[in-house]
């Protein structure tokens, strides 16, 4: 999203589907449940499974769902968004967002099949282990990111408060 330039940014917000799929109502609970519903433990493992059917659709919808979920936070239309409500938006999402990973790295048991049954085990570690640092280099990476673009955002907010209040502040006395 960063890449896009604004004018054609502006030129794709123009239908209907990208107003509504874009809105932060929708592409929120959208691009939660997305991420929520491929780390479910049966749809994962048959995901991986199918290497060239389902894990296809399940990364081209995190890239839809992630173009959605981040249009509003980084262009300006369709949705202009302030910058408090940018960084109340990044925040919700993160907060909404970070369990997944934090369930993945803190359950003491595997819950991915998958790697249970791999051939090979990667610098000897068990799938417990693999899926628990898997867990922990998630949440790191989307504490990181979220708290980047949230503080950002909320730098900016703060800046638009201060220089409200120093147009709405009566001129001192002389």
């Amino acid at each position: 999203m960063l890449g896009l330039p604004t004018a054609l940014a502006s030129t794709l917000a123009h239908p209907r589907v990208v107003r509504a799929l874009t809105h932060p109502a929708v592409a929120l609970p959208l691009w939660l449940a997305n991420y929520m519903v491929w780390h479910l433990p049966w749809l994962y493992d048959t995901a991986l499974a199918n290497p060239h059917t389902l894990l296809h659709l399940e990364h081209a919808l995190y890239f839809v769902t992630g173009v959605a979920m981040w249009w509003s936070v980084v262009q300006p239309e369709p949705h202009e968004l302030g910058a408090g409500a940018r960084a109340g938006y990044v925040f919700a999402a993160f907060v909404l967002g970070s369990p997944i990973g934090l369930v993945i790295a803190l359950v003491p048991h595997t819950i991915y099949d998958f790697y249970v049954d791999a051939p090979e085990r990667l610098w000897g570690l068990t799938a417990l282990e693999d899926q628990q640092i898997a867990g922990f280099l998630m949440s790191v990476e989307q504490a990181g990111v979220f708290f980047a673009v949230f503080a950002y955002w909320f730098v900016r907010f703060l800046a638009e408060e201060e220089r409200k209040e120093d147009v709405d502040r009566p001129p001192a006395a002389a």
